[in-house]
């Protein structure tokens, strides 16, 4: 009786370490399977933000960042709009005061 206890328990620790094996082999393919759920909501966020809602973002950042200059009895004008007549006329490329054409230094 005891050799048949003796079998029956190591029958019952064998199959305890093949469940537990197994347990340990599936961890990292559900790390995987997790680490690919998040990519792939990563890379459908930067889609939508980038080419379904860019231009919105970007036209609020423009007007956000604009100043818009107000005088007693004249047009609402933003900067751009100020300065672009006085750079046409001087051959300004922005309001920064950068030359639009660049000019080569004299050769002695």
């Amino acid at each position: 009786m005891s050799e048949n206890n003796r079998k029956e328990q190591n029958l019952k620790a064998r199959r305890r370490r093949r469940k537990r094996d197994r347990d340990n082999n599936s961890k990292p393919a559900v790390a995987a399977a997790v680490i690919c759920a998040i990519a792939v909501l990563l890379i459908g966020r930067l889609f939508s933000l980038q080419v379904i809602h860019g231009r919105e973002y970007l036209t609020e950042f423009q007007d956000s960042i604009q100043r818009k200059i107000t005088e007693p009895g004249a047009i609402s004008m933003t900067a751009t709009e100020i300065c672009s007549p006085i750079m046409r006329r001087s051959g300004i490329s922005s309001c920064g005061m950068r030359p639009a054409r660049t000019r080569t230094a004299m050769r002695s």
